[in-house]
């Protein structure tokens, strides 16, 4: 893939000039009717991301917020965009305008930000491939409606699989759910959106738009650092990814709202936690595409603009075809922007991006647009222990003994230091629901006599400069999974210098939003939440109960509660070891007389 090199000298707030000039794109409309789509003109910042090439090993520097300090490495820092027109069509690239300036700060969202300065690689337009997932609604659509929606999604697969991309389709209705991975096959697609027909039912708008996310995570998502040989290689190492959905209704049942069954995931889904979507840390553009007068347009616009995407107003028969045919052209129309940075580090880092003054727009962002970007620190194999615990020990149907054993027993068995430092974490993204649990946890091995000291997880995610004075780390959410990609390889890479790393709360075994994979610290594979087994409801005290049971066995993790049980009335994650070495020490069964199902709770695992 040919990149036009660029090296500047220093000077502040260097600008990179990018694509406005217009391109005139034919759209195939499979219908006669007059047709309207509208969309805010301007300039799209899709994906900002970070990378290195594996050489810094950051030396951290305190219980700082941000990355990690190095003079070792190369940082790279990587911007996507697109720019479109007043009717949503892309506007193709060329050497002209918009500007676009980037500054990178490793101190925080608000301070300790310089102008990177150094070489730069600007690709224009130079393959269509991309990842998309295509996220149906057409709940309780009439027949005419759906032929057309067919017809639409066929050739908007079409376009994206003849470009070199892939497409997955998720189908919303009362309950959404995936009609298929990301795929290259058209006959597969087809099959998929021939499933697409649901008589009546209720709308899961934002369950769907989650769960194309999750697609894009099973497919793209990292369980390691990635390491690049250089700025080339970075530049084309991850080619766009999206989620385009459609829809010709309401959102009214992503939180179980109108209607309950088992069909559901069990997850409730709000249209701000969209906001955050992402894959590996880089944010997801989502492009909505609303029909009619029904649809929530403001909402619709809401996501789309804070994700990187675009919100297209569609009127017509033939809207819908022209609306999913644009978007099918936007990574043609996409502008790359590569640059390597004299800032050393790893870890969360921010980049503050200044662009616009194009043809399609006027505006510029004088005062910057401010995006999260996660540098990978690299990290060996791991080297420690580590224990997984996916309960909420707080819970009532655990004995308070049986509770001070397991805590006690994992933290002497998970190090070697005879009177270890612990350090206990609680995600940053907890909710309601057993909150104090790791404040549970603290006071638990506080009274055992261990030294603890209890944190909340800082808002950029732990980094090396926060561990580095313990000898054992233990993660706790009790009723979320894990958000930042940035704790994980800060605890991956805390276990490769050998480290006792503890993971507590039943929904460990995936990321939020799954945007990561969590199998190289739990080396479990993550099947589903549990809130339905056997379709019944086993979640929050209120459905089918588990039998959880400790093995009768002589690990140290199980000294002096092996053989113990109790019953377990919350959502258990559906998940299965990968006999990686590790040891599944206590498992949970589900059984309704005509159903079982059995999952593992407690897995050890050391590298010795």
């Amino acid at each position: 893939m040919p990149y036009s090199h660029t090296t500047r000298a220093r000077h502040v707030r260097p600008l990179l000039f990018l694509a406005a000039a217009a391109l005139s794109l034919p759209a195939c409309n499979f219908f006669e009717d007059p047709n309207f789509v509208e969309a805010e003109p301007g300039v799209l910042l899709q994906r900002v991301r970070g990378g290195n090439n594996g050489n810094g090993q950051g030396n951290g520097n305190g219980q700082n917020q941000g990355g990690e300090s190095s003079e070792d490495g190369e940082t790279y820092v990587g911007l996507d965009f697109v720019t479109t027109g007043p009717d949503g069509q892309p506007v193709g690239c060329s050497e002209s305008d918009p500007e676009v300036a980037i500054e990178l700060s490793f101190e925080g969202p608000d301070s300790g930000f310089e102008a990177v300065d150094t070489s730069t690689i600007a690709a224009c337009g130079q393959t269509g491939a991309a990842d998309v997932v295509l996220v149906v609604d057409n709940s309780g659509s009439q027949e005419s409606v759906l032929q057309r929606t067919e017809e639409s999604a066929r050739s908007f697969a079409a376009q994206v699989l003849a470009a070199g991309g892939r497409v997955g389709i998720v189908r919303v209705s009362t309950h959404s759910r995936v009609l298929t991975e990301l795929t290259d096959d058209q006959a597969i697609i087809d099959a998929a959106i021939d499933q697409l027909f649901v008589e009546n039912g209720w709308t899961s708008l934002y369950d769907g738009i989650r769960m194309g996310n999750e697609v894009l995570g099973r497919a793209l998502g990292t369980a390691a650092a990635e390491a690049h040989e250089d700025l080339d290689d970075f530049c084309q190492a991850r080619r766009p990814f999206a989620v385009v959905a459609f829809t010709d209704g309401r959102d009214n049942n992503s939180s179980d709202e109108e209607l309950a069954t088992p069909e559901s995931d069990g997850i409730d889904t709000t249209l701000n936690e969209l906001f955050d979507l992402n894959i590996d840390g880089i944010r997801t553009p989502v492009y909505t595409v609303g029909l009619g007068l029904e649809p929530d347009h403001e909402k619709l616009t809401q996501l789309a603009q804070a994700t990187g995407g675009t919100h297209l107003e569609s009127f017509g028969e033939g809207a819908l075809n022209i609306s999913l045919g644009a978007i099918a052209e936007y990574p043609y129309a996409t502008h790359r922007v590569c640059a390597q940075t004299s800032r050393k580090g790893c870890g969360v880092a921010w980049a503050r991006v200044f662009y616009g003054g194009n043809g399609a727009s006027d505006s510029f962002y004088e005062d910057g647009e401010v995006r999260e970007v996660h540098i990978p620190c690299p990290h060996a194999a791991p080297a420690g222990r580590s224990v997984g615990i996916l309960l909420k020990l707080s819970h009532p149907s655990i004995e308070r003994a049986t509770a001070a054993r397991i805590a006690r027993n994992a933290v002497s068995w998970a190090t070697p230091v005879f009177s270890p430092r612990v350090l206990v974490v609680r995600d940053r993204a907890h909710n309601e629901h057993y909150a104090d649990d790791p404040l549970f946890i603290t006071e638990l091995l506080e009274e055992g006599g261990f030294d603890v000291t209890f944190i909340n997880e800082p808002n950029g995610g732990l980094s090396n400069g926060i561990l580095k004075d313990y000898d054992v780390v233990w993660f706790s959410n009790p009723d979320q999974p894990l958000s930042r990609k940035n704790t994980l390889l800060s605890l991956l890479k805390f276990a490769g210098d050998g480290g006792g790393v503890i993971l507590s709360g039943d929904d460990m075994t995936y990321s939020r939003f799954q945007s990561f994979p969590m199998t190289n610290l739990l080396h479990l594979e993550h099947e589903s939440k549990g809130a339905y087994t056997c379709e019944q409801y086993t979640d929050r005290d209120e459905g089918g109960q588990w039998q959880v049971s400790l093995n009768a066995t002589d690990h140290p993790v199980l000294a002096g509660v092996s053989q113990t049980s109790f019953a377990y009335g919350y959502s258990l994650d559906h998940a299965t070891a990968l006999d990686r070495g590790e040891e599944v020490l206590a498992s949970a069964t589900f059984t309704d007389g005509t159903c079982e199902k059995t999952v593992p709770v407690i897995v050890a695992f050391s590298a010795n």
